[in-house]
């Protein structure tokens, strides 16, 4: 599953990271921009009750439909290197491809 949501504007430190949470970042690009939407990245199970978050994009506007490919592309990669394969994508966008 992937969705994109609205966010609380705000800034918080993560002792664990040694880091301040709350900017644009794309996992490779922070920029000082506060974050205001999240695209997440879930896996559910089609058998089993279960779900968990495997990636998240953190923006403040929405995202264009080529970067939100780009991203769900990059997220089915990094899957399958792992050893799990998509079986079905369920999405709020329209015109992805």
């Amino acid at each position: 599953m992937m969705d994109e949501m609205f966010l609380k504007t705000c800034l918080r430190y993560c002792k664990l990271r040694d880091t301040v949470v709350g900017f644009d970042d794309d996992g490779e690009i922070k920029s000082p921009k506060s974050s205001s939407s999240v695209l997440v990245f879930m896996l559910r199970g089609l058998f089993a009750n279960w779900k968990h978050c495997v990636g998240f994009v953190l923006t403040s506007h929405a995202l264009q439909a080529d970067n939100v490919k780009t991203y769900l592309l990059d997220t089915l990669f990094a899957l399958e290197r792992v050893g799990l394969f998509v079986h079905a994508i369920v999405s709020t966008f329209c015109k992805i491809f």
